[in-house]
């Protein structure tokens, strides 16, 4: 097996490179971040993607949406520090094929690009319980409260973008502001309105009259 890895941090990659190799698997070199990424890909395979979530310039996030609106059939093992659940949903549902957490033991990382390279998916145990925990309690839907009230202008603008079906990165360029800022607005109506995914959000603002 051949993996490559899209992250930041050299050390991370050294890291890998160090644990993996003596497992029996090829680390093919790192990429810095998505941009380097696609440059590999033109003239480099790799049967697994482990990619960071949070990185400058093209992000993990990023990273997973060009392989989608592309058709580029690529297997991604993400690998972040995030154990927000709509982080985890979000690249799920962009075609990502695991999610390791940084805190993550060998074995663990291992056991995941074996079974991504197979065609399996693989959440670490952590991300299971999150998950587990989110999708078993269902959403406190309120009705009878203005959003508009409750909300900074800046999160009102985002939210009706978002119910109009954006996405974050074309939010982000619609309204001008990075979409980490994005995500964190995001983020803080969750906690405002107490609901804990993106999709709870948009069911509470239809179930009010939103837009």
């Amino acid at each position: 097996m051949k993996v490559h890895v899209v992250d930041n941090h050299k050390v991370i990659y050294e890291g890998f490179k160090a644990m993996l190799e003596v497992e029996g698997i090829t680390v093919d070199g790192w990429s810095r971040d998505g941009v380097e990424l696609l440059k590999y890909l033109k003239t480099n395979t790799a049967d697994v993607l482990i990619v960071d979530y949070s990185m400058p310039n093209m992000d993990g996030d990023d990273v997973l949406q060009y392989f989608l609106d592309n058709n580029i059939d690529q297997k991604v093992l993400m690998f972040s520090g995030y154990v927000d659940y709509d982080f985890i949903k979000n690249c799920m549902a962009k075609g990502a094929r695991g999610y390791l957490l940084k805190s993550d033991i060998l074995e663990n990382i291992v056991k995941a690009l074996k079974l991504v390279n197979d065609g399996f998916f693989y959440y670490s145990p952590e991300v299971q319980s999150i998950i587990i925990e989110h999708e078993s309690n269902p959403e406190n839907e309120k009705d009878g409260i203005n959003l508009d009230e409750i909300l900074s202008d800046t999160q009102v603008a985002i939210l009706k973008l978002i119910l109009e079906g954006y996405s974050n990165k074309e939010v982000s360029d619609f309204i001008g502001i990075e979409e980490t800022t994005i995500r964190a607005h995001l983020y803080r109506m969750r906690e405002k309105l107490e609901v804990k995914t993106n999709v709870g959000l948009v069911k509470l603002a239809i179930k009010n009259d939103f837009n």
